[in-house]
């Protein structure tokens, strides 16, 4: 069987054993009455678990991967061994394996398809081996050594940390390395408005830049700037320290940020944790699809979750929905997310930050802060709807995607919408009012035309 395309993004990861097809066919209706996209019922999340006997002098760790085939394309379902005993029949008996206690791993199979909007009958034509109601789906168990320098390379293939200039194009027109160029840029003394970008979660300024944004606000500023951070080993808060640490501070800004995802945390974490510096005001921090109380995907439990998110976005969102932020995600980083949950390493800070009820929230969003900052914020939301993806194949396919991220209210498939709105929880002054909530998806923010007009509302 070919090698699926996602192993190009998994590079550390080998075959553990042989590919197995299945065909599932979408869950009934519970009662009668359809599934609601992104809330499923607890008997259709799961299908089945899969049990698989490990080697343990292979001293490796294992992950499962899914291809979902669907009539544009593929989708990918990631998953992490599961310690408890399964509910479910196993399926070592379709692998040809046999399990011991000592040595097993299981692996839930989630269903990925939804009860609302079965694929059309004519899809996979009359092929006795493809029934209409059937979906097709690739198992592959994956394994990869056990690392113990997995830091190590985490460090080096994450985003550098840096300072970049960005045109009134939107494109990025150089860096700001050192003193000496803040200082040939701005001159000390001189009052300059300054907008600010800063990228979201294991991105960088490149791949997800707004660039329609850039281009209406920036020609307002003196100078557009975007800040390139790594996301998995430095907490939001270091980060921002950072980036302090990084401006002159004898230099006179008046700034304003726009922040996707994360990258709102580290702009809360400037205003609200780190000592100032004295030649820098923040004004206003537009945020967007900001997890201002977390989100569950970056609990370790789940994070197989987050990478199957990651390679769903890069394959189907950047290429065929149209998305601004064409690729969000950094393939690399997600074999490395995927490795550390499979050998149970746990301190990735920067992940673990985002947490609900991590300890870096619960210091953010001390009620107190507002008390001691001017600055202003605005927060884009979202509750994703299925219609927003016109093309009747994506609708399914977002519709399975949203059903296995297990979120039970409201959200943009990444954040739930009310942590969107929980600053200084439950809101604070520094808010107020300023939101606004789209249908759209965590990656299509930057180009809904009514988000786009309420943060020039805001911004101007």
């Amino acid at each position: 069987m070919a090698t699926p395309p996602a192993l190009a993004n998994l590079p550390d990861f080998a075959a553990a054993h042989r590919p197995f097809e299945l065909w599932t066919e979408p869950p009934a209706p519970l009662f009668g009455v359809p599934l609601s996209p992104g809330m499923p019922d607890e008997n259709s999340a799961e299908m089945a678990m899969l049990e698989f006997e490990v080697d343990p002098a292979e001293h490796a760790c294992y992950a499962l991967m899914q291809e979902i085939h669907t009539p544009d394309g593929i989708i990918y379902d990631m998953t992490l061994p599961q310690s408890a005993t399964p509910s479910e029949p196993g399926l070592a008996e379709v692998l040809g394996i046999s399990a011991t206690p000592d040595h097993k791993r299981y692996f839930p199979l989630h269903r990925m398809v939804s009860g609302t909007l079965p694929i059309p009958p004519d899809v996979f034509g009359s092929s006795a081996t493809a029934p209409p109601a059937l979906v097709q789906r690739v198992v592959h168990l994956l394994k990869a050594p056990i690392a113990n320098d997995l830091h190590r390379r985490i460090a080096e293939r994450e985003t550098p940390t840096r300072v970049l200039t960005v045109g009134t194009d939107g494109t990025v027109t150089g860096e700001l390395p050192d003193a000496a160029a803040w200082y040939a840029r701005f001159t000390p003394g001189q009052p300059y408005r300054v907008l600010l970008f800063i990228h979201g979660f294991t991105s960088n300024s490149v791949n997800s830049m707004p660039v329609r944004w850039i281009q209406a606000f920036g020609p307002a500023y003196d100078a557009v700037l975007a800040y390139d951070h790594p996301s998995l080993l430095p907490t939001p808060f270091e980060n921002a320290r950072t980036l302090y640490e990084i401006i002159p501070a004898d230099l006179n800004l008046s700034m304003d940020i726009i922040a996707h995802s994360r990258g709102g945390l580290v702009a809360r974490s400037l205003i609200e944790l780190v000592p100032s510096v004295p030649g820098l005001t923040i004004e206003r921090v537009m945020m967007v699809g900001t997890p201002n109380a977390g989100t569950e995907i970056a609990e370790y439990e789940q994070w197989d979750r987050l990478v199957t998110l990651g390679f769903n976005t890069i394959s189907w969102l950047g290429t065929a929905a149209g998305v601004g932020v064409q690729a969000t995600f950094l393939g690399g980083i997600l074999s490395l997310i995927l490795r550390a949950g499979g050998q149970f390493v746990f301190d990735l800070p920067g992940l673990t930050a985002m947490a609900p009820g991590s300890d870096f929230l619960d210091q953010l969003n001390m009620p107190d802060h507002a008390a001691t900052t001017t600055a202003r914020y605005a927060a884009a939301t979202a509750n994703f709807d299925i219609a927003s993806i016109p093309q009747t194949s994506f609708r399914e396919a977002f519709q399975a995607l949203a059903a296995q991220l297990f979120f039970n209210e409201p959200n943009d498939l990444v954040v739930r919408t009310s942590s969107m709105l929980s600053v200084d929880a439950p809101r604070s002054i520094l808010l107020g009012e300023r939101t606004y909530t789209a249908s759209i998806h965590h990656h299509a923010y930057f180009d809904d035309p009514q988000v786009f007009t309420f943060a020039r509302h805001f911004l101007s």
